[in-house]
């Protein structure tokens, strides 16, 4: 499965540039179903022109 999630500026660029591999999401009910070698593509805010494919290894 592939999801979209949308990033501050600040917290797409630690995971592009200084290797930030965790990203937490608290009572995210639209998040629950994400599983292990699922998809997500965060997007940029806020023009959401440039983006980052990543690929969940644990949940």
């Amino acid at each position: 499965m592939i999801y979209k999630m949308k990033l501050r500026e600040s917290e797409f660029n630690n995971i592009k540039y200084n290797g930030k591999i965790i990203e937490i999401r608290l009572n995210d009910e639209k998040r629950e179903n994400i599983k292990s070698r699922d998809k997500i593509i965060f997007y940029k805010l806020p023009y959401m022109k440039e983006s980052i494919l990543v690929t969940v290894e644990q949940v």
